[in-house]
C-alpha cells in the first residue's frame, strides 16, 4: 500500500484517539491495553522509533486533573453528600476516567510523534 503523503494533522488526531495507524488509518498502534505494535499490519509502517514515555500519563492526569476539579467543585457547591459518599465518587469517577483516557492518550501522542518525525512523508 503507497501513501506518498502524510494526511493532514486533524486526520492525523483522529487517527490516534482510535489508536490507529497515524499513516493509513487502518492498522492498530496498540496491542492489548498499552502495549505499542513495532510496525502497522496494514501499511508496514514503524513505529519502532517513537517512545511515548511518560507523556501519555502526563497527558492522562492533565485531562483527568481538570474533569475532576469540576466534578469536585459541582459536588461540593450543589449537593450535601455525605464526605464518605463523595470521596467513594471520586475516587470510582478518577479511576475510571484514567482507565479510560490512558490508551487513547498513548494513541494520540504515538500518532503525534509519528507527525513531527523524520521518518513520516512529507506533505505535497
Amino acid at each position: 500500500m503507497a501513501l506518498p503523503t502524510k494526511p493532514s494533522m486533524l486526520s492525523i488526531l483522529a487517527r490516534g484517539v482510535q489508536r490507529n495507524c497515524a499513516r493509513c488509518g487502518e492498522g492498530d498502534v496498540l496491542t492489548g491495553y498499552l502495549t505499542m505494535v513495532p510496525a502497522c499490519a496494514v501499511c508496514g509502517e514503524s513505529f519502532a522509533h517513537i517512545s511515548a514515555d511518560d507523556v501519555p500519563p502526563w497527558l492522562t492526569i492533565f485531562v483527568v486533573g481538570h474533569i475532576m476539579i469540576s466534578l469536585i467543585m459541582t459536588m461540593e457547591l450543589n449537593f450535601q453528600l455525605p464526605m464518605v459518599a463523595t470521596a467513594s465518587i471520586l475516587v470510582a469517577v478518577a479511576v475510571i476516567l484514567t482507565a479510560l483516557l490512558m490508551p487513547v492518550s498513548k494513541g494520540v501522542v504515538i500518532a503525534v510523534m509519528w507527525a513531527v518525525s523524520d521518518k513520516a512523508p512529507p506533505v505535497q
